[in-house]
């Protein structure tokens, strides 16, 4: 089945007026004038609103006319039956609509609804057209598809958006002045906001959060993890989704997941659970470090899963505060420094979060107001130092905030909002 070429053209048409007139809060995404790039990351994170934004940009800069610009998100519902052999006939829509020697600049969202699109991308890049492509999952960028693209096309993860840009939608703009001014009051409200909420635009203006925030769950399980790994035992998924909600700060093996589940009666085999993990990280769900001392077969056996949005983690939890600190902190120290530099340490003392390259090892606590957590988290930061080169120790909590030294060891205490700001 194929999409009519008069249909096309209305959704082509239909874009070029819409798109330009979008009210939009800047991200700030740069890109190179002379390359290509496919997009990928959470569903709903702002895949389609980077591109709205880029285009805009181009209009207003005059590097493009609103009739330069082809754009077609492929789950339009007028797009349903769309098939690989019909990007040509899109193409060919344009140029019936502006002339066959006119060369659009393309904006394809969602692409892998289109089985066999990467071949057609890297014709688009050898004709040397200018090409953004979006997906929602990690397996636009498999082995064999990146082969098929080679250097033609660079890859950027689009994640939820950060504290600052969720200040910037509510009007408050990032300055020394909205962290020591008379604003800061807001920002520590607002910090609450986004820790429970998380950071997909289409929550921020909503009033009934967890309606959307459950629904949008439910999208990301059953269309971009169940039906595209063929899997057909949704229950159970489910319930190891809520299970891993539930472990949020705890290391778990497969061998701890399998016996959850087998204790719940859902019998799960091994290589299966591994499958399902994997496509849970594919589609950007799941966030998933690995102990620092281990060696790497261990690593892979322990892991802390986080999830990539604190707002679907809230929706699963009874008491969630202290899972959603530690899991917004995980989320920032990946956003700045990257998934595969991030660890956590455990043998004999358990510090939350290290990053290595930098010498980095922090703590999240929602308060240090009790005399246990405060020595629980700072003697496991001191004895840590005899395991590992570390230049900062920091415990990010809620609201409290000092400088410390104890045992001949410095420790800075900052509040969250303060931290995610980089003050």
């Amino acid at each position: 089945m194929s999409v009519d070429l008069n249909l096309m053209k209305e959704v082509i048409l239909e874009n070029q007026e819409t798109v330009p007139r979008k009210e939009l809060i800047e991200r700030g995404e740069k890109f190179e004038p002379r390359a290509n790039y496919v997009l990928i990351g959470l569903r709903r994170a702002g895949k389609s609103y980077t591109l709205f934004e880029h285009i805009q940009r181009l209009i207003k800069t005059g590097e493009a006319k609103p009739q330069d610009i082809l754009y077609v998100n492929f789950e339009d519902d007028r797009m349903y039956g769309f098939e690989v052999t019909d990007f040509d006939r899109l193409l060919h829509a344009y140029h019936e609509l502006f002339g066959s020697d006119r060369r659009p600049r393309i904006f394809l969202d969602e692409m892998q609804n289109i089985a066999g699109w990467e071949k057609f991308a890297r014709r688009l890049a050898d004709s040397d057209y200018r090409v953004f492509l979006t997906g929602s999952n990690a397996r636009m960028l498999s082995a064999e598809i990146h082969t098929t693209l080679g250097a033609r096309y660079i890859a950027r993860e689009i994640r939820p958006f950060s504290f600052e840009e969720f200040l910037r939608f509510r009007g408050i703009a990032v300055s020394p002045a909205t962290v020591y001014g008379p604003k800061s009051s807001d920002v520590k409200r607002l910090c609450r906001e986004y820790l429970e909420w998380g950071g997909l635009a289409p929550v921020f203006s909503l009033t009934e959060k967890r309606e959307w925030l459950q629904s949008m769950r439910e999208n990301v399980l059953l269309r971009d993890i169940a039906s595209r790994n063929a899997i057909r035992t949704t229950a159970e998924l489910e319930f190891l989704l809520r299970k891993l909600a539930e472990s949020v700060m705890q290391p778990v093996t497969g061998k701890r997941l399998m016996h959850i589940m087998e204790s719940s009666h859902m019998t799960i085999a091994r290589n299966t659970l591994t499958k399902w993990l994997g496509a849970m990280g594919d589609a950007f769900l799941i966030e998933s470090i690995s102990n620092y001392r281990d060696n790497l077969s261990q690593r892979m056996m322990s892991r802390k899963h986080y999830f990539a949005d604190t707002g679907i983690l809230r929706c699963m939890l009874s008491d969630p505060l202290s899972k959603l600190l530690e899991n917004l902190v995980a989320l920032e120290l990946i956003r700045r420094f990257g998934r595969e530099a991030v660890f956590f340490y455990r043998n004999g003392v358990e510090v939350d979060f290290f990053v290595p390259e930098v010498g980095l090892a922090v703590q999240a606590s929602v308060s240090l107001s009790s005399s246990a957590t405060f020595d629980r988290e700072t003697q496991a930061l001191v004895a840590f130092s005899s395991a590992a080169k570390v230049n900062e120790r920091l415990i990010v909590t809620l609201d409290d905030e000092q400088d410390l030294n104890v045992q001949g060891s410095p420790i800075r205490v900052v509040p969250l909002w303060k931290w995610l700001l980089g003050a």
